[in-house]
């Protein structure tokens, strides 16, 4: 899963996060990605190139329990970072939960994610965002 996560943004230090707002399609999306993999592992001896690039798939591809999990895991991330621009910008990013919270397949994730969504539920309601408060 740390190898996962290390290597899934990878080629996003060429091509930017590229989100769906982006008007690029998923199948363009993954070409950049992987042309950008590939200039980044040019340099790489075979055996890490092929690591890398085997990883990537592995995530890309979200076959395994591991390529879910971690996907999970980088979607409860882009949901506390939505949570906190709510917060300290008083943006109202209700669109980027609704999109992402039915995504999530974990049950500790979406255990997370629930808690998450109590807190944003009392800041709207009362300003709180005391942890210890749950």
């Amino acid at each position: 899963c740390v190898q996962l996560s290390i290597v899934h943004d990878m080629a996003e230090a060429i091509i930017g996060d590229l989100t769906p707002d982006s008007g690029i399609s998923k199948h363009d999306k993954h070409m950049m990605e992987s042309q950008a993999l590939d200039q980044m592992l040019a340099d790489l001896d075979g055996p890490v190139q092929d690591r890398i690039r085997q990883l990537w798939n592995e995530y890309e591809q979200a076959e395994t329990a591991e390529a879910k999990y971690v996907k999970d895991v980088d979607k409860i991330e882009m949901l506390i970072q939505a949570f906190e621009y709510e917060r300290d910008q008083g943006l109202d990013l209700s669109r980027f939960y609704e999109s992402t919270l039915h995504r999530l397949n974990s049950q500790t994730i979406k255990d997370l994610a629930n808690c998450l969504m109590k807190r944003r539920e009392r800041l709207k309601r009362d300003g709180s965002d005391s942890i210890s408060s749950q």
